[in-house]
């Protein structure tokens, strides 16, 4: 779908324990086997899907950048659905950008601001309520905001929004069958199913909203 693939350091910047270097797309593991090599003596191509290995991460002078852990996931059971390896080094400053350089330099492209979510989202790993509920547990300051947005990240609005998706289309399926075919009577519902069926579909919709104001 998309046709570069994208690295960025995921974690915050400054200094602490780990970092996080993540490269998504068809290349990231072709990409990544020219400067990762696992302690185990194989290639990353055959590292089976979710799994960690210890690895050299190395300057293009063969320097050791550093010891890391590296997970491998393949398409498309990848939080993209892509491709995707993520290196968890130290986390020094210079030295995840070191790593995420070389990264780039061996033919990944910048990540732009929330592109990894946008993949997942253009490859139906998330729904727009549940990439929306992916930024609002990252910027959550009370455990109430953190929580709701744990709701919607689990696919509750998703659901709802489904629910009265399908309501509305069964509603507006007897609706035209009765105005198309006056006299054949193919429509199943009576007047009343459908009567309930707009009400049904106005009160989640209400629900689903109130739920959607209460993240913002």
């Amino acid at each position: 779908m998309f046709g570069s693939t994208i690295a960025a350091i995921s974690t915050a910047r400054g200094k602490g324990g780990i970092a996080v270097i993540r490269i998504s797309g068809d290349d990231a593991i072709t990409i990544c086997e020219k400067f990762i090599f696992p302690k185990r003596k194989k290639a990353l191509s055959e590292i089976r899907h979710g799994s960690v290995c210890l690895a050299d991460v190395k300057d293009e002078d063969g320097t050791l950048l550093d010891e890391s852990v590296v997970t491998v996931f393949h398409a498309p059971h990848s939080y993209t659905g892509e491709n995707t390896v993520e290196i968890s080094c130290h986390g020094g400053i210079l030295l995840t950008e070191s790593i995420l350089m070389r990264a780039l330099s061996c033919g990944a492209v910048q990540a732009g601001p929330g592109e990894f979510t946008r993949r997942a989202f253009s490859a139906g790993k998330l729904s727009l309520s549940q990439a929306e509920a992916v930024i609002g547990m990252i910027d959550a300051e009370t455990k109430a905001a953190l929580a709701l947005s744990r709701i919607n990240l689990d696919g509750a609005i998703r659901r709802k929004t489904d629910a009265i998706y399908e309501t509305l289309k069964t509603v507006v399926s007897g609706v035209y069958a009765t105005i198309d075919f006056p006299d054949e009577d193919l429509s199943s519902l009576s007047d009343d199913e459908v009567r309930n069926g707009i009400i049904s579909a106005i009160i989640s919709a209400a629900s689903s909203e109130a739920l959607s104001v209460s993240h913002s």
